[in-house]
């Protein structure tokens, strides 16, 4: 038997692979309640986490305005973590395409791209 904590977790693991299982509908409604309950349960960082995955089942779904409003609405709950996060993501990106050898000019122009305008975190989902 799940407890609480188990159950929430499996149904955010299900809603992320909802999309791949070609369940996209009830991807979006499990997601939407995981995020729902994070909140509820005061995970601010798990809640922001999930609306990540969220937005990301948005765009695979071609949903992209849905995808922006839920980024714009982070983006106001959140305003510093949320640039926190593009910042470490767009640093992480800029690592691994060293690590890869990629084109560095390449690669620092679109961190740099992700920093300053939030919505091109959607070429990242």
């Amino acid at each position: 038997m799940l407890d609480a904590g188990d159950r929430l977790e499996l149904d955010w693991l299900e809603g992320r692979l909802g999309v791949l299982l070609g369940e996209p509908e009830e991807a979006v409604a499990r997601l939407s309640s995981v995020r729902r309950r994070l909140f509820e349960q005061r995970r601010l960082c798990d809640a922001a986490l999930c609306s990540l995955d969220l937005a990301r089942t948005f765009v695979q779904t071609g949903q992209e305005a849905r995808a922006q409003r839920l980024i714009d609405e982070l983006h106001a709950a959140f305003p510093a973590s949320l640039d926190q996060m593009r910042m470490l993501v767009a640093l992480h990106d800029f690592v691994q395409s060293a690590r890869q050898g990629a084109d560095l000019d390449g690669a620092a122009r679109e961190a740099v791209e992700l920093i300053r305008r939030p919505s091109a975190i959607l070429k990242k989902l």
